[in-house]
């Protein structure tokens, strides 16, 4: 995963995001060493748990302008224009047009866990830096933290607006396009590449042509890894979706429910990450002799995008 969204030990020195981590760290309770083995388990436990913010990330679909002090993050819808003349002399005049802005947004919320170790535990520590202090705290925090980011990516968050904006991710965006499978796959009867051809036909119809990403629900992708026809030789129905050429790539979509496929173009006109804080863990203020507060943090917001005209590069197909 890119270092846009996880920061690896050795950087932490510089101020991310306007959060200053050094200065927190520089009289911290940990070592050093236990630092970077605290570090290094965030980095691991993040990349298991990040898939469509990874794909995110790995295309270069970032924003990192932000920092904590941006709570909104405010881009702009733009209009087409009228289509252009074609005559053999180039005298005809075209029609003038102007292009139009509407300013759209989404909020950046704060993900965040906090977790707490008792002065034994730091001692054990310090006697044997890097060794002895246990990791499993930081793993499930950045567990839970990342499995909320994820989420995101799939359903927004519906709870949190700000400035009248909310976050809407694949599956629940206002101009997305939206497909009904009516033969569920596996079923026996079922139409799989007609599905996915007909969910591109809809970005098509959209002026959206592609590259796209596939992602299948965990029940269908069991299925897709099947055979599609022992006539046609042992490819898989996964295998035959990766030969359609708009399709990129074909993943699971973990957080989708039983039986949704979403298709995704991977452009920036259509979705990207706006990042105000890559993951971070810290040691927070002591407040008690006997025990200490760490936390596990980021801050960033997808933004799933229409156009003026409302068309949008995400196909969201359901089950009937």
């Amino acid at each position: 995963m890119s270092n846009a969204i996880i920061q690896p030990s050795d950087q932490f020195l510089a101020e991310l995001g306007g959060f200053n981590v050094n200065a927190l760290r520089a009289n911290g309770t940990l070592r050093h060493e236990d630092y970077i083995k605290w570090d290094d388990k965030m980095i691991f436990t993040a990349k298991q748990r990040l898939h469509a913010v990874s794909d995110l990330v790995e295309l270069g679909l970032v924003d990192s302008s932000y920092t904590l002090g941006d709570i909104v993050s405010k881009y702009e819808k733009v209009s087409d224009m009228t289509a252009a003349n074609v005559n053999m002399d180039g005298t005809t005049r075209g029609q003038r047009d102007r292009l139009t802005f509407t300013e759209a947004g989404v909020p950046i919320p704060i993900f965040r866990k906090d977790f707490r170790l008792n002065k034994r535990q730091i001692l054990s520590s310090q006697s044997r830096p890097g060794g002895s202090l246990s990791s499993t705290s930081i793993t499930v925090s950045t567990r839970l933290v990342a499995d909320l980011m994820e989420d995101m990516v799939w359903n927004g968050i519906p709870g949190i607006v700000e400035d009248s904006l909310q976050i809407y991710g694949y599956t629940n965006h206002p101009n997305r396009n939206t497909k009904t499978i009516s033969n569920a796959w596996g079923g026996g009867s079922e139409t799989p590449v007609a599905d996915v051809l007909d969910m591109i036909q809809l970005a098509v119809n959209d002026n959206f042509y592609g590259p796209y990403y596939l992602y299948v629900s965990k029940d269908n992708m069991a299925f897709i890894e099947s055979d599609y026809s022992s006539s046609k030789g042992d490819k898989t129905y996964k295998e035959r979706f990766e030969a359609i050429s708009e399709i990129s790539a074909v993943r699971v979509g973990y957080g989708l429910a039983d039986g949704e496929v979403v298709l995704v173009q991977m452009t920036e006109d259509v979705v990207d990450l706006a990042v105000a804080q890559e993951i971070v863990n810290f040691e927070q203020p002591q407040t008690d002799l006997m025990q200490y507060d760490f936390t596990v943090m980021s801050a960033m917001a997808i933004r799933v995008k229409s156009d003026q005209s409302g068309q949008c590069g995400v196909v969201h197909a359901t089950g009937a």
